[in-house]
């Protein structure tokens, strides 16, 4: 073993964890920002339009900035796009905090959404630079499991904790906003990349876009996750009614609306720790769309104890795709790390639409014709994305080979 790549072992094993902890802080408070509002709407003005465009308009504006914040990173660094973008989500967050109405709170929400759009394809960046490939898929997982506990753990504590504790909901608004400031301090203590490792430190962002729009392996893992957010959204606003009109009961239906969201972060850490053990992504992902084909159709029939084993089934297939389908592109040849950061931003860009578009899509279709039937188009996105799995390449393991044509 050569000097230089004992320095770069040593160096990556005593930092990688620090600066994926620093990167799971900031991926859960931009959440937690984010999405905490859904618990505020009651106690405010807003008439149910106006609720839906505030929280609509973070997905526009995350929607748009994705891709051209990946293409950023690729070309200037993760550490000062990082900086930006958690500089962005600090003025929106005050900008919120400073008024309920909704014109206050609609500009501030998009200016939120392109703040977070920029954070959000860091993430498979550092992995890349970090990470050893037997690690990825676990890396992985921890950053997306931030997401949903940052979601759910705000939407728990922020109304029954938060607010008595800190008198108001303009007090909540701003320690979150506080809570951003302190990850923004954190991110001084990012480190760009291993220093013996990277063989592209910075690549032209038409050279980055060039890659990306021309790799149909990343358009399909896109499309795979424009299913699977779509799917997600859809089902966490469509099964709440069914749920509540067959347990009669409120507080029983949010728990089990819950119980998805927790389901999911279970298999955001067990099954890409599976996935590095036995080196396998493909066949993973393909197993997981074949089980929510009919659990998507089922879970509209079942009664009593079968309620809660569906949504946990659903859940969890859920939060297994989303973290190896995120592993992927890190490992995919002529990708790799050199261009990850955009085409993560592609994927999360064709993703929030996904997730934006489909819960109307649906809608449109239970009141047209039957509830049930918008179920039958959720499973069949899902064979849809069963089809775009197929041509994808196995990649696990081979994260080394990735930056080269």
């Amino acid at each position: 073993m050569t000097k230089d790549t004992t320095d770069f072992t040593t160096e990556r094993t005593r930092i990688r964890w620090i600066v994926l902890v620093i990167n799971w802080l900031a991926v859960f408070f931009l959440y937690a920002t984010w999405l905490f509002i859904l618990v505020v709407f009651e106690d405010t003005s807003l008439n149910e339009t106006e609720q839906y465009w505030v929280w609509t308009l973070p997905f526009i504006g995350l929607a748009c900035i994705a891709l051209p914040a990946g293409l950023i990173i690729d070309k200037y660094g993760l550490k000062k796009t990082g900086f930006l973008g958690l500089s962005i989500v600090i003025v929106a967050a005050f900008w919120r905090a400073s008024g309920f109405d909704f014109l206050t709170l609609a500009a501030s929400s998009i200016l939120l959404g392109f703040g977070i759009g920029m954070v959000i394809p860091i993430g498979n960046k550092l992995i890349s630079l970090w990470f050893v490939a037997k690690e990825i898929g676990t890396a992985s997982g921890i950053t997306v499991m931030a997401a949903g506990l940052g979601i759910a753990l705000s939407q728990s504590i922020s109304a029954s904790l938060l607010k008595p504790l800190l008198g108001s909901w303009q007090a909540v608004f701003y320690f979150y906003a506080i809570c951003v400031v302190a990850v923004l301090i954190l991110w001084n203590f990012i480190r760009e990349k291993p220093t013996k490792f990277v063989k592209h430190s910075r690549v032209p962002l038409r050279e980055s876009l060039s890659k990306i729009i021309r790799n149909k392996f990343v358009w399909m893992l896109a499309g795979i996750n424009f299913v699977i957010l779509a799917v997600f959204y859809t089902i966490l606003k469509a099964l709440h009614p069914i749920f509540l009109a067959k347990l009669a009961d409120e507080t029983q239906a949010n728990l089990v609306i819950a119980l998805i969201s927790y389901a999911a972060m279970i298999s955001n850490i067990l099954m890409p720790i599976i996935s590095d053990r036995l080196k396998n992504r493909k066949t993973l992902l393909l197993l997981a769309f074949i089980v929510l084909v009919p659990s998507l159709i089922i879970v509209y029939f079942v009664e009593g104890l079968w309620i809660w084993i569906l949504s946990f089934v659903i859940g969890f297939m859920v939060g297994t795709i989303t973290p190896i389908l995120l592993a992927i592109p890190i490992e995919l040849k002529g990708v790799g790390h050199s261009y990850v950061a955009g085409a993560t931003g592609l994927m999360t860009a064709v993703g929030k639409v996904g997730g934006l578009a489909i819960p109307m899509v649906y809608l449109l279709i239970a009141t047209s014709s039957a509830e049930i039937i918008g179920f039958v188009f959720l499973a069949i996105l899902v064979i849809g994305a069963i089809l775009l799995v197929l041509p994808v390449p196995e990649t696990a393991g081979k994260a080394r080979e990735a930056d080269t044509e």
